[in-house]
């Protein structure tokens, strides 16, 4: 569910109103990142898995993240559920001929209030990528993550298994060039020598594709039968230096819902885009002290932040969206066009 802000009364309404302008997004001064709301539509705990989310039930959640300001929306699910002889026949009740026909729908009723869908769905086959990238600008697929762990934990599939299976997915949406976010769990039960194997296996796909839209690393566990103890800030480091000494400069390595302490460091290390702040971030009781410190360490650095869509500017500018996402991105566009041919204008005067 969507949490509200604990933020003050300035600070939520400039939330708000602040808008993406995606123009300046390349400034040397900018700092962009990203809000987001996280909506989980099957998930599973104490053995036992949930019912699917009831499809107009996500409207109110959207309505209520986009009057935040919002713009990115994260849908995911635990683990395909149409195996399942109960949750099939809740799709035919509901009238879905199949899952991703249920997923696709999931994501137009958020792109139908205003959200930029982005999906993290496990395994989904090439047609079921390619159909869904009509509604959704950026497919997440990581090497590793906790729900892999949970799975392991509790015989569901091996890690080995679920590493073939988000490989293969990651190779596929690659393949097809659609914008994609990878990256890992980070926890501290990983070794240093398993983040350098997963960050030589990510900077692999670099050379076979141009849709890494960023390399992300997730710190906060979404589960909870299984104590994935967080990482040290000085693991968080060796990770952000293993990825980033692997990964080019353009693409973004982002520690998600960083705190105060690793934003200075990836500033201090050049880093330009400091990824996405989810709702919980903002629904903690310390998120305007955190806020606060945040603009501090930006201000530190003579930056300044820019909120971004979920797609990047550099996306946007070479048409990565499909014509669905078009009624969004397609405005947007004509001004990056716009604003370089002034720029190119003024610079032969």
């Amino acid at each position: 569910m969507f949490l509200p802000y604990q933020t003050n009364d300035e600070t939520t309404e400039f939330f708000q109103n602040e808008e993406v302008l995606v123009l300046g997004e390349d400034d040397p001064n900018v700092i962009t990142y990203s809000r987001s709301t996280r909506h989980s539509l099957y998930s599973y705990s104490e053995k036992k898995y949930s019912n699917l989310v009831v499809p107009y039930t996500t409207i109110k959640h959207a309505k209520m993240a986009r009057s935040f300001g919002i713009r990115e929306a994260v849908y995911e699910v635990f683990h395909r559920p149409d195996k399942s002889p109960l949750l099939r026949s809740m799709l035919d009740l509901w009238g879905f001929e199949s899952y991703h026909n249920y997923l696709y729908t999931i994501c137009e009723l958020g792109f139908l209030e205003g959200l930029i869908p982005v999906i993290d769905f496990g395994f989904l086959t090439p047609d079921e990528i390619r159909d869904l990238m009509d509604v959704v600008a950026i497919i997440r697929c990581f090497l590793y993550t906790d729900y892999d762990c949970l799975m392991a934990h509790d015989g569901i599939r091996t890690l080995d298994r679920s590493y073939d299976i988000r490989h293969k997915v990651l190779s596929w949406a690659s393949k097809m060039e659609f914008p994609v976010s990878t990256g890992i769990f980070l926890h501290n039960g990983l070794e240093k020598s398993q983040i350098k194997d997963y960050a030589k296996a990510i900077a692999e796909f670099m050379g076979e594709s141009s849709c890494i839209h960023d390399v992300l690393i997730q710190t906060q566990s979404r589960v909870t039968d299984i104590d994935l103890v967080p990482p040290s800030n000085s693991l968080v480091k060796y990770a952000y230096e293993t990825f980033r000494n692997l990964i080019p400069e353009s693409i973004p390595v982002i520690i998600a819902n960083p705190s105060v302490e690793i934003v200075d460091m990836e500033l201090s290390n050049g880093e330009r885009d400091i990824g996405t702040f989810s709702n919980a971030w903002f629904a903690q009781e310390n998120s305007q002290e955190n806020w606060d410190k945040l603009l501090k360490v930006v201000d530190k650095y003579k930056k300044r932040l820019q909120l971004r869509f979920p797609l990047r500017r550099s996306f946007i500018q070479d048409q990565r969206y499909s014509k669905k996402l078009g009624q969004i991105f397609d405005a947007y566009r004509y001004k990056i066009k716009k604003d370089l041919l002034e720029k190119q204008k003024y610079a032969t005067m």
